[in-house]
């Protein structure tokens, strides 16, 4: 059973149970006003009909007026005479032992005579004549009962009626409601794994429409994922086989022909030079694997941020003094973070190691590691040659050099990045040609 089916059934049940609850409420509603309505006219008419009986030559008494009552009847509890129309006696005398249990504590009561449509209204007559006699109106209520049932068949042929409109016209709702779902389906269904440029459909706002936009936001991310794998697979496929070229190469020629040792040393040098390059890209690779599996926290420890950046500083030294670079530093102590102190290492090595190659001699490279607003901010400001505004955009993507001839892998930005990331964090960076390049790192605090 589809979803339109379901909800048109619902609807209709709980449409049929308000229209009827409210046609059982109003019938009841509409039946009690009706019988008071009587029985308030019967009790007004028996206050005007006591002031229009006469009594006859032979001292008995009869009604000579007229009231909205069918007839008036004069009841003498001592004698059990009925004075009134022979209509209605018959019935009045059926019902003495009701009508005399009418006592002194007792003005007026109300009689409903069962298996008719009758209602009597009996109360004191109070006249200095004759006591003990009781006033006897008798209505009739056949106007009520054939209302009420006129009431019933509409309610019978109205709620039907109406329940067929409100289900075809909820079926209709729930259709054009559902139709988005059918599009969803259809284009989800139709969707090439390996392209994902098809997109669903927004026409609206509402949640169908939010859910379209969401899932479309998805596919996306997705799509951009897996062109970024494509790449990735593209650049990583081609640095490693440039050195494995190299060392096909250079054992092809040092086994063509005899070669003396100095040659022979020349080549092993060569083949070891490109297989330390291989291995700095599969250990960056393996890096950028372990941050896409996210956190490891069975390897995580406490780490007291400062101490782990002076421990960096400190190892990168020699090669800045190597280049008479001065390394300045300010580092905020008692920052700490929660992770893994190999990733921190990688990543303080990664912006360590920009500074070094891009700075010439002579030049200046200050670290700094603050907490600011909520974040441990840590900046390397360099005054090396810098990064045009073309390559900013794409230094943090794998394998992206600017320069080329360069020596790295590329994907040193990269870790740092996905290192800054996976612990909620972002890395930004300024850079002007010719002047220098400040990489921050904003890592927000955490109760350590």
């Amino acid at each position: 059973m589809s979803v339109k089916i379901k909800l048109t059934i619902i609807n209709a049940l709980v449409l049929l149970s308000v229209l009827g609850f409210f046609g059982l409420i109003s019938y009841f509603f509409l039946s009690y006003h009706l019988f008071s309505s009587l029985n308030d006219s019967l009790a007004a008419d028996a206050e005007k009909a006591a002031g229009e009986i006469i009594r006859s030559e032979g001292n008995s008494l009869y009604y000579a007026g007229d009231v909205f009552a069918e007839v008036v009847y004069i009841y003498d509890i001592e004698t059990g005479l009925i004075s009134g129309s022979e209509r209605y006696k018959s019935v009045i005398q059926d019902s003495i032992a009701d009508i005399t249990a009418i006592n002194e504590y007792m003005p007026a009561m109300r009689l409903e005579i069962p298996d008719s449509q009758l209602r009597f209204y009996v109360a004191w007559y109070d006249n200095d004549y004759k006591p003990n006699q009781l006033l006897i109106l008798v209505g009739d209520a056949g106007y009520i009962y054939k209302t009420l049932d006129q009431y019933k068949q509409i309610l019978f042929m109205a709620i039907p009626f109406v329940l067929i409109i409100a289900a075809a016209l909820g079926y209709f709702l729930a259709y054009r409601c559902l139709k988005q779902v059918q599009v969803i389906t259809h284009t989800t269904n139709n969707i090439n794994p390996s392209d994902l440029k098809d997109r669903i459909p927004v026409k609206q706002n509402d949640e169908l429409g939010q859910l379209s936009a969401t899932l479309n936001s998805l596919f996306d991310r997705v799509y951009g994922f897996i062109q970024s794998q494509h790449r990735f697979t593209s650049d990583a496929s081609h640095d490693l086989k440039a050195p494995l070229t190299v060392i096909r190469a250079e054992s092809e020629l040092a086994l063509r022909k005899e070669r003396n040792t100095e040659e022979y040393r020349q080549a092993f040098k060569n083949i070891v030079k490109q297989v330390e390059k291989m291995a700095l890209i599969i250990d960056d690779l393996m890096a950028l694997a372990s941050l896409d599996a996210g956190p490891r926290p069975a390897l995580s420890l406490k780490i007291d941020l400062g101490a782990a950046l002076e421990s960096s500083a400190d190892k990168w030294q020699t090669a800045f003094e190597t280049k008479k670079i001065k390394l300045i530093r300010d580092i905020q102590p008692g920052l700490n973070i929660y992770g893994e102190p190999e990733q921190f290492s990688r990543l303080f090595d990664n912006l360590f190691s920009n500074a070094a190659k891009y700075t010439p001699d002579g030049g200046q490279v200050m670290i700094s590691l603050r907490d600011e607003s909520g974040f441990m901010v840590l900046a390397i400001k360099d005054t090396g040659i810098g990064i045009s505004k073309e390559h900013l955009p794409r230094i943090f993507d794998r394998f992206y050099r600017a320069d080329w001839s360069a020596e790295g892998t590329g994907l040193g930005l990269s870790i740092v990045k996905s290192t800054s990331e996976i612990y909620k964090g972002r890395v930004e960076v300024e850079s002007e040609p010719g002047k220098g390049t400040v990489f921050k790192v904003f890592l927000p605090k955490q109760s350590v």
